[in-house]
């Protein structure tokens, strides 16, 4: 496994996410896919440890191709039998479908790669250069990092709802329409345990002074290493390629 300092892990998902909109043509997708199962490969992250978060996912794709060929690729005529097929037809549709895997592919591989509290870390530090201009950037801090703590907290009940839903309805393997019912009938529970939790969390706040201007220690302590420095190289490096050649 490649360890390197989180801020280089966070510049890479960045400019991998720049790059998936820069990127053109189909041959370049194709590389950056290759560049990603490259990268989960050398990091021992596996697909089956992505699953879980592409599993809804994924039925989009056919989805997005089928009305990509029909509105951009001239599918409707094609159909109709005033056109004649061409594979040229069919390089658009794929290119976006491509670029939405890529995307899917790479931000579940950076919740992945990047935990919650490597991010957190290397946000706290590249915040702390704007101190120096008068910004509260520790107050910023703080409520990115109740947000991040926030939305799991927040997902857990409402699969805990979805859960008590799908029992007390007796369905065994979810469908569609079985789930839409369900997320409706979340959804007033869900505001309602958010609101509290917030609340709770509001008082918490108050109560241990976070309302205060006081300086506040951290654990993590961050250094940058040879890896580092070549990462941040070959990232900005990338950068510069997709952009000359996209």
């Amino acid at each position: 496994m490649i360890r390197l300092d989180p801020r280089i892990k966070l510049l890479m998902l960045l400019v991998g996410l720049s790059s998936l909109f820069l990127i053109s043509r189909l041959t370049g997708q194709l590389l950056f896919l290759g560049f990603v199962l490259l990268l989960m490969s050398l990091n021992s992250v596996r697909l089956r440890q992505l699953r879980p978060a592409l599993r809804g996912l994924w039925i989009f794709l056919p989805l997005t191709f089928l009305v990509h060929f029909l509105i951009t690729a001239q599918g409707w005529r094609l159909i109709g039998g005033d056109l004649s097929f061409s594979p040229a037809l069919l390089e658009q549709p794929l290119l976006f479908s491509l670029r939405l895997s890529n995307l899917l592919l790479w931000m579940s591989f950076g919740l992945a790669w990047l935990p919650a509290i490597d991010f957190l870390d290397a946000l706290y530090y590249l915040l702390q250069p704007l101190r120096r201009l008068g910004w509260q950037s520790a107050n910023f801090f703080q409520t990115i990092f109740i947000a991040v703590k926030y939305f799991p907290i927040l997902q857990e009940e409402y699969w805990r709802l979805d859960e008590g839903w799908r029992l007390i309805s007796g369905i065994g393997e979810p469908r569609l329409k079985a789930r839409l019912s369900r997320v409706r009938k979340s959804v007033i529970p869900l505001l309602i345990f958010s609101f509290q939790k917030a609340e709770t969390l509001a008082d918490a706040m108050a109560v241990r002074g976070y309302q205060t201007h006081r300086q506040r220690s951290y654990y993590g302590v961050l250094g940058w290493q040879a890896r580092d420095w070549l990462g941040a190289v070959l990232t900005v490096a990338g950068l510069i390629i997709v952009v000359i050649w996209r």
